[in-house]
């Protein structure tokens, strides 16, 4: 049976892989957003300690991660959101596990993010995908999200910039 729940700190080092794992497939794809170093464990345990990582699972297995709460990265302060509303939930460090990865498992955590959005009060939902990854921008295209003008840089790692996209609640 599939669930999702927060994580806790007993899974670090699960999903630490599942994001070091996810990571070198995006490098062998010709994406270098994440590599080896995003998300740093300090992120990461950040995540399980503040409630704001959650883990698909499937009996005990770890399938998938998302993270869930209301910091924006201080370059989305500069971007014309089409919805400017001050409660936005904001989706972070989407990961689905390599073997499980085609079969729906991204969708079902985007889900759970629009039920936490409407269960908690949010009016919005913003996130930022790496603008050279094709399919996962049409991947949040699909499930309704609308991309902005703007690009935005999150830092000197990354060769590419940022689209972000958003969807009213």
């Amino acid at each position: 049976m599939i669930r999702i729940e927060k994580a806790n700190i007993t899974q670090l080092n699960t999903i630490t892989t599942l994001y070091r794992t996810c990571g070198k497939k995006m490098v062998e794809e010709g994406f270098d957003n994440w590599g080896d170093f995003y998300p740093p464990v300090a992120l990461i345990q950040e995540g399980i300690e503040s409630e704001t990582l959650f883990c698909l699972l499937e009996e005990d297995q770890l399938l998938g991660v998302i993270a869930l709460d209301a910091v924006q990265p201080v370059q989305y302060e500069k971007v014309q959101w089409q919805y400017p509303t001050t409660i936005n939930l904001i989706v972070h460090r989407l990961a689905i596990a390599v073997k499980a990865q085609k079969k729906g498992y991204a969708k079902k955590l985007m889900a759970f993010a629009n039920l936490h959005a409407q269960e908690n009060g949010y009016t919005a939902i913003r996130l930022d995908a790496y603008s050279i990854n094709e399919g996962l921008l049409k991947f949040y295209r699909q499930l309704g999200y609308q991309s902005t003008k703007e690009t935005i840089s999150l830092g000197a790692e990354w060769k590419h910039p940022f689209i972000c996209f958003e969807k009213e609640i």
